[in-house]
């Protein structure tokens, strides 16, 4: 049996991985696809993560919060993880089906895409539930190892289909076939494609909350691309700040696993113990130190490292780095005080924070937008970053 550190090791090791093969899939995606090609790319899997949160339930945060410690009156004899398969199921279902009518409808071309990108959250989500629950048992090296194993065949697959010179269709085609076909590779004897559609009251609230959660994130963090969409920016710059978008997603994966271990610690000591104290301080430390280090590389070579490593079609998003790596560094609190927040089992406050810094988003894109391009869009994230670390603080500290 492996202790504590060890464990750790284990999930860094695989969070790394994962993160340093994300981020040579995005750049393998954007050179092939080139910054339009990839801009569709882009906006077809924000609108399915947009709509991740409804299709996954909030099933996850449940399996890993209830595994770690019972909140009174969960029904004792739950499968939450047959109904979590169950809720996926039905929602990825009917999702797709109403994609296919009112983009069909509307003749847009991104329907196909949309579509299919709804469909690769499916076995996404049901793989996710089972890192959950190993999470929530204290079984940090068998997810880890689980965790990379279950990315590993979607990397391969899609970067191979893009280097082939296929589409956003082909790829998202072929993510969602590599993603199903790494089911096959979960262990048969814990039966975790188990499948039950079921309404425990109590459950049902709690997921909702969840999910409420999860999707008024999901537009808060997304909408920006949207907003960039319909008010026509140009394709290449909507290419071009999703890449920074997804650098900023493949950093929160970074500091996944530590999250995780402080939720855990905070839900079992709170937050004035002094392990949950120092925890805190050592990842914000760390994260704060990999945002220095990325603010030197960008000091130090700029355009020239974008292009470097993207294609010389990406130098011109050298302009956003210093606002997105601003928006990195304010993060960090944010993402600690939010588990503080779930871990208390206050859902519905964090929906209401979450909800009103999501409209404050919305007014601040839309105008910065118009003033400066996509520009402006980096600029509001950082200034709904500041109001979402005020409104948690207040709530974890003041409330």
């Amino acid at each position: 049996m492996l202790n504590d550190a060890a464990q750790l090791r284990w999930q860094w090791g695989a969070t790394l991985a994962v993160g340093l093969g994300a981020l040579v899939l995005q750049a393998i995606l954007a050179r092939m696809l080139g910054p339009s090609a990839f801009g569709v790319f882009s906006l077809a899997t924000t609108v399915a993560v947009l709509l991740y949160a409804v299709q996954g339930g909030g099933y996850r945060v449940l399996l890993l919060r209830e595994g770690v410690r019972k909140t009174p009156g969960f029904p004792v004899k739950l499968d939450m993880f047959a109904d979590a398969n169950g809720h996926v199921l039905c929602t990825s279902v009917v999702l797709v089906v109403v994609c296919l009518i009112v983009g069909g409808a509307s003749q847009s071309a991104l329907t196909i895409p949309v579509a299919l990108a709804l469909l690769a959250n499916a076995p996404r989500i049901v793989a996710n539930l089972y890192s959950a629950d190993m999470l929530s048992r204290g079984h940090l090296m068998a997810e880890a190892q689980w965790q990379m194993t279950s990315r590993l065949l979607p990397f391969v697959a899609t970067a191979t289909v893009a280097l082939l010179g296929g589409g956003p269709t082909s790829v998202l085609l072929m993510l969602f076939v590599s993603q199903a076909a790494v089911l096959g590779m979960l262990p048969g004897h814990s039966n975790p494609l188990r499948v039950r559609v079921g309404f425990a009251p109590l459950v049902v609230r709690a997921s909702a909350a969840i999910i409420c959660i999860d999707l008024v994130t999901q537009l808060y963090v997304r909408q920006s691309m949207v907003v960039l969409y319909l008010l026509d920016v140009v394709p290449v710059d909507i290419g071009r700040y999703s890449l920074l978008m997804r650098l900023l997603d493949a950093y929160l994966m970074l500091l996944g696993p530590l999250s995780v271990l402080f939720h855990n610690q905070f839900r079992m000591a709170g937050l004035w113990a002094d392990r949950t104290i120092k925890m805190a301080r050592d990842i914000m430390l760390g994260a704060f130190a990999l945002v220095a280090v990325a603010f030197a590389a960008h000091y130090l070579a700029g355009p020239d490292l974008l292009a470097f490593i993207f294609g010389e079609d990406y130098r011109g998003a050298s302009n956003l780095v210093p606002w997105m790596l601003l928006g990195a560094v304010i993060m960090v609190p944010n993402l600690l005080l939010g588990q503080c927040i779930i871990a208390a089992n206050q859902e519905w406050a964090y929906t209401g924070i979450a909800l009103l810094v999501a409209m404050v988003n919305l007014v601040l894109t839309i105008y910065f937008v118009k003033q400066s391009g996509v520009v402006g869009a980096a600029m509001a994230m950082v200034l709904t970053e500041m109001a979402l670390l005020v409104a948690f603080a207040w709530r974890v500290f003041l409330k």
